[in-house]
């Protein structure tokens, strides 16, 4: 029998069909016996449940939820700003799989199988608490510190865990706590308290148990029976490559894909490119009469809005509910109380928020500052699909 575990967490509920695009592609590739895990949350809707149930008994095989509720433990995670709760449901894996599983498969959601998972499977790492695929990047977090040696760092998004191992001489969760505890700064959540945890326990993937599509298309290379992963990336809907295709054949065999469901998708998708136009438009509408305003003084989704305008031009200040913050200039912009906007006239400015984890939170504070929905802005609406802001998930 061969274990294989996912992540889920669907607050939008229109994320679980590319767990479900996953979870076809792996079942369609591979003749042994699998049981699938799924780690969740109550994110997860009966009906998707049902959805993911249907899949996977059609296919004769076994399917099993975990659910659970991590989000006060690591609420503080500069990374969560960038990535879903979700990713860290990878750190209970030895806690909440029975313990007469001792190994697994770990697998991401926007993966895509291209090859017969038993071949990872067979990977032996007896010696080994988890096998990676070697990320040759040294710019990370981790490696800048120099806590993760210059090529050392791995890709948790594909992993073989040595589940009686890691039982036996870690606690996963807890020392995860105490990393996050020690670096809230750090980027990539549980890939760098992975990395951190199991330093000299990895047993080096093949490049083909991990691929990401984002290179194939940059390097314009063809990638076949491997494991195929959209980290940071997007399905290319206008260029199609053979991932892209693999990705569409797959959706329709899934419950997600009969007429009315992918009609449903797609109506999406256009609804919320079409907010996206209709917010730079009224950005332009603004003009030089209003004055532009930051919420948010720090994090990845900052620099990444900001990153698509000029810092000094298209912004006036920025302001923070850290205190620590304020009165530092950060990006060229001076960062102020949140009252400072009180001292503005009436509907003469706009706010930003790029804050993706407080989102609500500060636009309930603005609205209590007497602000209007029209003056306020959810950042992460400015970014583009393949800048991964703004995909349906």
């Amino acid at each position: 029998m061969i274990h294989v575990c996912f992540p889920l967490h669907d607050q939008s509920g229109l994320y679980s069909k590319y767990e479900g695009v996953a979870i076809c592609s792996l079942l369609e590739k591979t003749r042994e016996d699998i049981s699938i895990h799924i780690i969740c949350d109550k994110t997860l809707s009966s009906e998707n449940k049902m959805r993911l149930h249907t899949l996977v008994e059609e296919h004769k095989q076994k399917i099993f939820f975990y659910e659970i509720e991590i989000n006060n433990v690591f609420n503080k995670i500069k990374a969560l700003e960038k990535f879903t709760i979700g990713t860290l449901f990878r750190l209970k894996i030895a806690d909440v799989l029975p313990t007469n599983i001792d190994k697994v498969i770990y697998l991401d959601a926007d993966i895509i199988v291209d090859l017969d998972i038993k071949e990872l499977w067979d990977v032996n790492i007896d010696k080994y608490m988890i096998a990676a695929k070697q990320y040759a990047e040294n710019n990370y977090f981790l490696c800048k510190q120099n806590i993760v040696g210059k090529n050392k760092y791995f890709n948790a998004g594909v992993l073989v865990l040595n589940l009686s191992g890691i039982r036996s001489r870690h606690d996963l969760f807890e020392e995860s706590i105490r990393f996050f505890s020690k670096y809230p700064e750090c980027e990539f959540a549980d890939n760098d308290a992975l990395n951190f945890i199991f330093y000299d326990e990895v047993l080096y993937l093949d490049e083909k148990y991990n691929v990401f599509t984002s290179s194939l298309r940059k390097d314009k290379r063809i990638f076949s029976q491997c494991i195929y992963h959209f980290a940071g990336d997007y399905i290319n809907y206008i260029e199609m490559e053979e991932f892209d295709i693999l990705f569409i054949k797959y959706l329709f065999k899934t419950p997600w894909g009969s007429n009315q469901h992918v009609f449903a998708w797609v109506v999406e998708k256009l609804k919320m490119k079409e907010e996206q136009i209709t917010i730079y438009q009224k950005l332009l509408q603004c003009g030089k009469e209003k004055k532009k305003i930051i919420f948010g003084a720090s994090g990845i989704l900052r620099g990444k809005i900001l990153s698509n305008f000029s810092f000094t031009h298209d912004f006036d200040y920025c302001v923070d509910n850290n205190n620590q913050k304020i009165g530092c200039v950060i990006g060229g912009l001076k960062v102020y109380h949140p009252k400072k906007i009180l001292e503005e006239k009436i509907n003469m400015f706009i706010v930003i928020i790029v804050s993706k984890e407080y989102c609500k939170e500060i636009r309930n504070q603005l609205l209590d500052y007497g602000l209007n929905n029209e003056q306020i802005f959810d950042g992460i609406k400015l970014l583009t699909e393949s800048q991964g802001g703004y995909r349906v998930n």
